[in-house]
């Protein structure tokens, strides 16, 4: 749930010197909807972003299905020529779905962003765009259901200095303690991290390792203002994750299992993975999992960690060679590494 900075940043430094008009009645839409199935992979303001780049007068209001305007109609003409066979007006050809537009749509690897570009004010969108190509035709497409909606409240840009980081004397550590992003990790630890430390000391340590958190009570991703775009997919991952893996595993997998399907959303993007993180050890961890007691079969890992299965943790537990559901985090950390 938290994006741990680079390396290099991880701990503090000694301080140096509504609907469509249309001029012909609409097709009705048979029973399996593409825009309807659409809406319930990607959301619904993902695939009304996407109609209306397709025609800019779409609104809130989506057509119904088997109402009197999608429906062909049949007309008669008039006098004599009431004996001729019906006609049956043709209706328009249909538009390319929505979900076709989302995969065909330009990739992260086509464009000038990497995963170690920066954050800016466009960063929401991005995002969302990245998360609905991984709902739709994704790797992970049968487990991510992207909500397409971080630019409404749901991802925060905190301000953040990065030579606020520093310690060392009180005037330094007086700016750390000022800082924006430093005052938001700092509360949400103390919300949800009964072992926190009261030390301050010990406090500034702990927030230095933050470089974004996902806020599951307030469904807010939060980053500092000079976070990467690696990041952002991380704690968007977490997002649409279920808290039923943490739960099992630990916090330590978690987070290396966050990373691991985060790269496979930057592979389906085409770009290489995300390397400016401190989640070296919990990734290989995760990846052994993943590729030696697994066999490569991610898909338990991923029914768990997006969709909440509670039997599946069995099935990995045995593949470790533990016969519970249930282990301290370290007895399942030790067992994967043997």
């Amino acid at each position: 749930m938290l994006t741990s900075r680079l390396q290099a940043q991880a701990r503090p430094q000694k301080e140096s010197s509504n609907p469509p008009a249309h001029s012909h009645p609409l097709p009705a839409r048979p029973a399996q909807d593409p825009i309807l199935r659409l809406q319930r992979t990607i959301g619904n303001q993902a695939v009304l972003r996407l109609m209306r780049a397709q025609n800019p007068e779409v609104g809130l209001v989506w057509p119904q299905q088997g109402s009197q305007a999608a429906s062909a109609t049949v007309q008669r003409s008039p006098g004599p020529e009431s004996d001729q066979p019906e006609k049956t007006k043709q209706s328009p050809k249909a538009s390319p779905s929505p979900g076709n537009q989302v995969c065909s749509g330009p990739k992260l690897g086509a464009t000038k962003l990497t995963a170690d570009s920066t954050i800016d004010k466009k960063v929401a969108g991005v995002i969302d765009d990245v998360m609905a190509r991984a709902a739709a035709c994704g790797t992970l497409k049968t487990y991510i259901t992207a909500k397409g909606d971080l630019a409404q409240g749901h991802l925060k840009v905190i301000e953040h200095y990065q030579g606020n980081d520093m310690v060392g004397s009180t005037h330094a550590e007086d700016r750390f303690d000022a800082d924006d992003f430093h005052q938001a990790v700092k509360k949400y630890l103390q919300e949800t991290e009964p072992d926190f430390p009261t030390d301050e000391e010990k406090q500034r340590q702990k927030i230095a390792e933050i470089g974004g958190f996902y806020d599951r009570k307030r469904d807010t991703i939060n980053l500092p203002s000079d976070a990467k775009l690696g990041s952002a997919l991380h704690e968007a991952v977490h997002r649409t994750s279920k808290p039923v893996f943490k739960n099992y595993f630990g916090q330590f997998l978690n987070e290396g299992v966050t990373q691991m399907f985060s790269d496979m959303i930057l592979q389906d993007e085409s770009l290489s993975a995300f390397t400016g993180h401190n989640y070296g050890e919990n990734l290989k961890v995760a990846n052994r999992l993943k590729d030696d007691k697994m066999k490569g079969n991610w898909k338990p890992i991923a029914e768990i960690y997006f969709n909440g299965d509670i039997h599946k943790p069995w099935e990995i537990m045995a593949s470790i060679g533990l016969n519970r559901a249930m282990h301290k985090e370290q007895e399942i950390l030790d067992a994967i590494k043997k």
